[in-house]
């Protein structure tokens, strides 16, 4: 968790880290390891029936609710642009590593 040392509580611009945290631990969750049965199997693509990969699926519950406390349209179950998202997202992530004073 180095990534703690860097995230700027401080910045009136940012979330007080809480966003870069949120998203750390979706990344973190996206690339940690499942050792339920050895390594994910990728199907052959040169046989006519494909076997799905073997890996759970992730639902960044957390993290969208987490989007919905920093910005009010992204509350809900509704349908977003993920245009919007992925700009507030960035937006939110460079103030709260943000190392200026």
């Amino acid at each position: 968790k180095a990534y703690l040392r860097d995230i700027n509580t401080t910045n009136p611009l940012g979330h007080e880290g809480r966003l870069a945290q949120a998203f750390a631990l979706l990344v973190h969750n996206l690339w940690k390891k499942h050792d339920r049965h050895g390594p994910p199997k990728a199907s052959n693509p040169n046989t006519a029936s494909s076997t799905p990969i073997d890996a759970p699926a992730l639902t960044p519950k957390t993290f969208k609710e987490a989007m919905g406390k920093f910005n009010e349209s992204f509350q809900g179950s509704e349908q977003h642009d993920a245009q919007e998202l992925l700009a507030f997202l960035l937006d939110g992530l460079t103030e709260d590593l943000n190392r200026i004073q």
